[in-house]
């Protein structure tokens, strides 16, 4: 009979074992297609902000084509129209290369070039007036490096680029716009795809559960309800269980007995355990061992010799051994599923570039804060943060320079951001600080620490540009917001004021 038991706790053990192994590695396919989805969101999102952004320049250049073809016209002097002709020369090359690049692609602008059949559209129906502008513009360069022009011919082509200016204009706001939708649609279908694998990561730990840990919890149970007085059996449990196992002296705390599951996991004798150490800052798990109290898969940090912290799920039952009270505990290592937890959580909520809370769970959070201070429980704050000149250095110095800077200030953030608030990303160059009871001394006093931290960088490193930052700030008790886009608003427009000063100072 004991044979036959041993039999089939074997075939148990080996099927539980198959088990294990097959969700690890569902689960480990599943955080690398997490990651590679979250690697593809962040792609995609650096492509089409440069696309948007190179069609938004496009928009600009023409009107700066239309305001230099002006200004060389009415020109008095030989130097002012060489400047001006000079300026249009370069305006009217980057508007020819942009027009190109945005519709064909180009790797040096970071420009994939694959449009949809709408935008491949509206570029259609602005093409006759973007020849017109350029054809146009062209023919006023040639006539004025002649010098062949007359006042009249330079005229009409000029009356040439304005008339055609306004629908190309409206046409790329047009263009722009779809952008922006099919960037948003696309950032939409990955976010829906995220949220799937994270299910399917969930479902797989809850199958983990169900067919394996709860089978090894049953099989545990099962060998408890067999245990009686005697010394072999005891071993024998020790032998056949799935799962690591500990025999501990209830008075001293002694470990009296290991199995060789325990033995293989902390890869030492067990005459060297005691469990005061082994369950150190686990007094009340300690606690209800003496009181003679059942664990059901209490989760703890195991501190083992040799510096080896496990996490695991600690079930015990009381018994007599050699005539003594004793505690039988069963573990069910946890340690690789929590850092697999850990990985997800990070991945869903932190902004990989910066190490601050991404937009989505930033917002969730000051929802949070918010619904607390309109209940009373204490002020709120905001402190919303734009980046200065983020643009010009993505385009002087390229995207890596203008990724260090936004890291750059996000750490001047965090070393002076105290532990209870936070910070998000709240948009590409925008950054927002969630403060809890902060008047305007103390806010005012932390964001200059940070501005005074953004002053030793660029000493530090040598930039040739100031690393700086605008800022408004927004109370609650001051603003009354009604919900959290007003509290964002009034923030926002405060830093807009204060850009707005820096500008005229």
């Amino acid at each position: 009979m004991l044979t036959y038991k041993l039999k089939i706790r074997k075939d148990i053990n080996i099927i539980l074992g198959k088990r294990y192994i097959l969700g690890f590695i569902i689960l480990a396919f599943l955080l690398v297609l997490s990651h590679f989805v979250i690697q593809l969101a962040v792609n995609d999102e650096k492509s089409d902000s440069r696309v948007i952004n190179i069609a938004g320049r496009q928009r600009m250049l023409s009107q700066r084509i239309s305001k230099d073809t002006l200004a060389l016209y009415i020109a008095e002097d030989e130097a002012s129209k060489n400047k001006y002709l000079d300026d249009l020369i370069y305006s009217v090359e980057l508007f020819e290369k942009s027009s190109i690049a945005l519709k064909n692609g180009d790797k040096e602008l970071g420009l994939p070039g694959e449009n949809s059949q709408d935008i491949t559209r509206l570029f259609s129906n602005i093409e006759c007036n973007y020849q017109n502008i350029l054809t146009a513009s062209h023919n006023i360069i040639n006539m004025s490096k002649k010098g062949t022009y007359t006042s009249k011919s330079i005229y009409s082509q000029i009356q040439l680029i304005t008339k055609n200016e306004k629908v190309f204009l409206k046409g790329m706001d047009d263009i722009v716009f779809q952008y922006d939708a099919e960037s948003k649609s696309k950032s939409n279908t990955l976010n829906r795809i995220g949220f799937a694998v994270i299910i399917t990561i969930f479902s797989v730990l809850l199958m983990e559960l169900i067919f394996i840990f709860k089978p090894a919890e049953k099989e545990i149970n099962k060998a408890f309800q067999e245990i009686e007085e005697s010394h072999s059996n005891i071993l024998k449990l020790f032998e056949t269980a799935p799962t690591p196992m500990l025999l501990i002296d209830k008075n001293t705390l002694d470990v009296i007995q290991i199995n060789k599951l325990t033995e293989e996991l902390i890869g030492i004798n067990y005459k060297d355990l005691k469990l005061n150490n082994i369950l150190k800052d686990n007094d009340i798990i300690i606690e209800k061992i003496q009181n003679s109290e059942k664990l059901i898969n209490e989760e703890a940090i195991l501190h083992m010799p040799l510096g080896l912290n496990i996490i695991a799920l600690i079930s015990s039952t009381q018994i007599v051994f050699n005539h003594k009270e004793a505690i039988l505990l069963g573990l069910s290592d946890i340690t690789k599923i929590k850092k697999a937890e850990a990985i997800l959580k990070r991945h869903a909520t932190i902004d990989e570039m910066t190490g601050l809370l991404n937009k989505r769970s930033g917002i969730l959070l000051l929802e949070n804060e918010f619904t607390e201070a309109q209940n009373g429980n204490y002020d709120l704050s905001i402190a919303f943060i734009d980046i200065d000149d983020l643009k010009i250095i993505n385009d002087t110095y390229g995207h890596n320079e203008g990724d260090w800077y936004i890291k750059s200030i996000s750490t001047a953030i965090l070393s002076n951001l105290p532990s209870e608030d936070c910070a998000f990303r709240y948009g590409g160059d925008e950054i927002i600080l969630v403060l809890r009871d902060f008047d305007d001394t103390k806010t005012q006093s932390m964001l200059k620490e940070i501005e005074n931290d953004l002053f030793l960088i660029k000493k530090e490193h040598n930039k040739p540009y100031k690393i700086s930052i605008s800022f408004g700030i927004a109370y609650n008790k001051k603003t009354n917001p009604q919900d959290i886009e007003d509290f964002v608003k009034y923030a926002d427009e405060d830093m807009y004021k204060n850009k707005k000063k820096k500008k005229i100072l």
